[in-house]
């Protein structure tokens, strides 16, 4: 809208009128929408599932007598 501006200026003023009301909104809007997805993004980009390693886990049990099992 900000480029069509000085093709409309001549036709008539309330097209003038228009675009003073609808360009400025035009580029708040641009700039809350830039922002969110740049939160979106933040908060989100850590939530990827981790793969697990190929390292042996062992499990350690105990005994009734509190001694490790082998």
């Amino acid at each position: 809208m900000t480029l069509l501006w000085p093709m409309f200026v001549d036709l008539s003023p309330v097209y003038d009128l228009v675009f003073i009301l609808a360009v400025p909104i035009m580029w708040f809007l641009t700039a809350v929408c830039f922002v969110s997805q740049i939160s979106t993004d933040y908060m989100h980009s850590d939530h990827k599932p981790k793969k697990l390693t190929k390292k042996s886990v062992k499990k350690i049990l105990y005994t009734a007598d509190g001694r490790i099992a082998e």
